[in-house]
């Protein structure tokens, strides 16, 4: 959020986990809270969250993984 108020952003993607991790962790109440609050305070939206390296939608034999289907679910 500092980054991109520094350099005049007015929104800004970031990854909300490991971008090489199936499992993300729990989002801290109290963090997004401060992300709403500096968003607001700073006029900056929207935030884009960025998906994992690991999605490829279609698989050799035509289908997609069962984790795909969780983290992208179209």
């Amino acid at each position: 959020m500092e980054r991109a108020r520094e350099v005049g952003a007015n929104t800004f993607q970031i990854f909300s986990s490991s971008p090489r991790m199936w499992k993300a962790p729990k989002v801290d109440p109290a963090q997004a809270a401060r992300m709403r609050d500096l968003r607001a305070k700073h006029d900056v939206g929207p935030l884009v969250i960025h998906t994992s390296y690991l999605v490829k939608r279609v698989q050799p034999d035509g289908g997609c993984a069962q984790e795909e289907r969780v983290c992208v679910p179209w």
